[in-house]
């Protein structure tokens, strides 16, 4: 890093520090949230499959956190081999459960842990350190598929973030205008500015 900004122009040492502090921000968050995200719903799949009778739980639970690190594209993934199984075999927990029944209150159980993902955790761990519209990330994860594979895939949201940020620089500097984003404030700093004086003086 240090590198980097000494061999910048004179007069963009600022600058190049700036851009590689937030360069290294989206991807820190990126991959940090990734984690945590992964780590919570490869819980998740576990606990669900052993309560309903899933058999090899602990495998669709390692491979419903390692779909996590594909955006969009992953927990939709993860969901496949559980109810796959599930329509061949009948719970070990729940005796009616079988076959297409069986499949069904997979897909349903899950589609309710990824929407809970999806409103609660998602923006709470990862937040908007990436701040890309869920269109875009598809986008880039389609694309990455063609072109780099799997690799790719896993990185194709924070490129894709770090390239804006450049775009944005880029821009900024051909038109005058503010080059970097401003800072972003956290959760819980905006929920303490939206609370009343009288309960924010509990915070101090």
């Amino acid at each position: 890093a240090n590198a980097l900004v000494k061999a910048a122009p004179d007069g963009y040492q600022d600058d190049t520090r700036r851009m590689l502090r937030e360069l290294g921000e989206v991807w820190n968050s990126y991959l940090r949230g990734q984690v945590i995200l992964s780590l919570i719903m490869g819980a998740a799949m576990y606990v669900m499959a052993t309560v309903l009778g899933i058999p090899n739980a602990l495998f669709l639970a390692i491979f419903a956190g390692l779909m996590e690190f594909i955006p969009n594209l992953g927990p939709a993934l993860a969901m496949v081999p559980a109810a796959t199984i599930a329509l061949f075999t009948s719970s070990t927990t729940i005796e009616p459960l079988s076959g297409f029944a069986f499949a069904l209150v997979v897909v349903l159980v899950w589609t309710v842990l990824q929407q809970t993902e999806a409103v609660v955790l998602i923006p709470r761990i990862v937040g908007d350190s990436l701040n890309l519209h869920p269109f875009v990330v598809l986008v880039a994860v389609l694309g990455g598929i063609s072109v780099g594979g799997i690799f790719a895939v896993l990185i194709a949201a924070p490129v894709v973030a770090s390239m804006r940020l450049i775009a944005q620089y880029v821009y900024g500097k051909l038109t005058g205008r503010e080059v970097f984003p401003v800072a972003r404030k956290t959760a819980r700093q905006a929920r303490r500015e939206r609370r009343p004086v009288l309960v924010r003086f509990g915070d101090y």
